[in-house]
């Protein structure tokens, strides 16, 4: 059985720091659109990707034991280092595994930058979206029209033969 090391967040935040300068300064939102085609892609691997890795900190006890606690996130964010960055990025739509074949079961995201220089009003896309509350990062749901039902595709599909 072959083994690999799983780095989606890696991939995800390589998509949107790609993407973060490519079209130079606008003065309208951006919004970056990846679709993960790796076999795993979960919550913590997006928040990995848009606020820094995870980090774990082991701490020597006065008695010589450790402890571990999780720490500060790395400075390598797409949206947050030590500061925020890639702010002309509005905001994000992540998806897994988009293909013609799973457009109604698979999920699309909208995740805004709160530190983002041109903000998207939450009214302009009608699907599921997420924010972020500031200083605690606190992420909220918004509910939303499915991206299937806005395209209209039919219920079910694929379409039976």
């Amino acid at each position: 059985m072959e083994m690999r090391e799983l780095r989606t967040h890696d991939d995800i935040r390589a998509a949107i720091e790609g993407k973060a300068t490519k079209y130079g300064n606008l003065d309208r939102p951006l919004i970056v659109a990846v679709n993960v085609l790796d076999d795993f892609c979960d919550d913590g691997d997006i928040r990995n990707a848009l606020f820094g890795d995870e980090q774990l900190v082991f701490i020597r006890q006065p008695d010589g034991h450790y402890s571990h606690e999780w720490g500060r996130r790395a400075g390598n964010g797409a949206w947050l280092g030590r500061n925020p960055r890639n702010t002309l990025v509005s905001a994000v739509s992540i998806t897994h595994n988009l293909s013609p074949s799973t457009l109604r079961s698979t999920a699309v995201r909208l995740i805004h930058n709160p530190w983002a220089m041109n903000p998207l009003a939450m009214g302009v896309l009608r699907i599921p979206q997420t924010t972020i509350s500031l200083p605690d990062g606190q992420l909220h749901q918004h509910d939303g029209t499915h991206h299937a039902d806005l395209l209209a595709i039919p219920d079910p599909w694929p379409v039976p033969d």
